[in-house]
């Protein structure tokens, strides 16, 4: 039996694009300059707050911010969200092996409550750990702290599954093993730098991965 925790945007599901498009908006509404997805894209799976930080080529003052990050909240369209193909399977073949699930995710609890309901999945799922239940954002080990604790294991025993390298840098902080998936935010390069145990390509390869693991 193997404990996984899954990060969720760019990983289990595609939210590239709602993300993007949500935050091009807010930044155009609040009379800002869009930093462009090429950019911007490259921070998603931080804190939203952070994100919002880095969505314009301006400076913005925490009124401004505070501005922004409300017209995101508004205008994100939670009917654009799919499982990226193939990541359902692998959920469920992991559930069939007696497995014990987390999900670990940068996303506000209410968001990420909403789109495991509605892509489907709670029932596949042990333990959810959203950002807003931490004090410390990824990198930071606590995420995974937190989920060890509902997965009653030892930090060290988890698989840790993300397509960001603030997923990879959070499971060696906390001295779980790292595997990236190259779908979602960074390449095998800057996965690999930082710090990550294995690289899977496709879904097929990660379920291939976790069987291997419980060998």
């Amino acid at each position: 039996m193997n404990f996984i925790a899954f990060d969720f945007d760019g990983t289990l599901a595609d939210t590239q694009f709602a993300i993007c498009e949500a935050m091009e908006r807010s930044c155009i509404r609040n009379g800002f300059t869009y930093a462009g997805d090429e950019e911007f894209s490259q921070h998603i799976g931080k804190d939203l707050i952070d994100c919002v930080y880095n969505a314009t080529v301006e400076e913005l003052n925490e009124e401004e911010h505070a501005r922004i990050l409300q017209s995101y909240r508004e205008t994100f369209r939670f009917n654009l969200i799919q499982m990226f193909e193939g990541m359902r399977r692998v959920l469920e073949l992991c559930n069939d092996l007696g497995d014990s699930i987390a999900i670990t995710s940068s996303r506000h609890s209410t968001s990420l409550n909403k789109l495991i309901t509605q892509l489907e999945i709670k029932p596949l799922i042990d333990v959810i750990v959203a950002g807003d239940q931490v004090k410390e954002p990824k990198p930071h080990q606590e995420m995974l702290w937190e989920a060890a604790k509902e997965l009653r294991c030892n930090p060290r025993e988890i698989i840790m599954v993300g397509d960001s390298i603030w997923d990879i840098e959070m499971a060696k902080n906390c001295g779980s093993l790292a595997v990236g998936v190259t779908w979602g935010t960074h390449d095998e390069a800057e996965l690999r730098c930082a710090g990550a145990d294995a690289i899977v390509d496709t879904p097929l390869a990660l379920a291939n991965y976790f069987n291997f693991a419980a060998i």
